[in-house]
């Protein structure tokens, strides 16, 4: 598991991403579990420069692919088009699914290759 924040001069978290790389997988999968940005910052670049780095991270451990997932709080209506508009912005591909554990409305993927 890997933790990438950003932090503003002063020290501030603005944001963060946790990334897992599960093992033992063929092809390798690297799973952004949670990228989150406080509102007060959000529209600034911060969750793309996270999900930037996220990528890079993926395929410096060799991932084919990257998985991000979209909590349930991601599919309320007045969160959805932002969520669907950052996936497409990133070069993900969603996939709406609804689990319990975790809390997922949908898994965005994207190539590495």
């Amino acid at each position: 598991m890997e933790v990438i924040e950003v932090r503003d001069g002063r020290g501030t978290r603005l944001g963060w991403a946790y990334l897992h790389h599960p093992p033992g997988q063929e092809p390798h999968v690297s799973i952004l579990k949670e990228l989150f940005v406080w509102p007060a910052f959000r529209r600034r670049g911060y969750g793309t420069v996270l999900e930037s780095v996220a990528a890079g991270r993926a395929r410096a451990s060799h991932a084919s692919s990257i998985e991000m997932l979209f909590h349930g709080v991601d599919a309320m209506p007045r969160n959805r088009a932002a969520g669907r508009g950052f996936a497409d912005k990133t070069g993900y591909a969603l996939r709406w699914r609804r689990s319990r554990r975790p809390n997922v409305s949908a898994v965005g993927e994207k190539s590495l290759m």
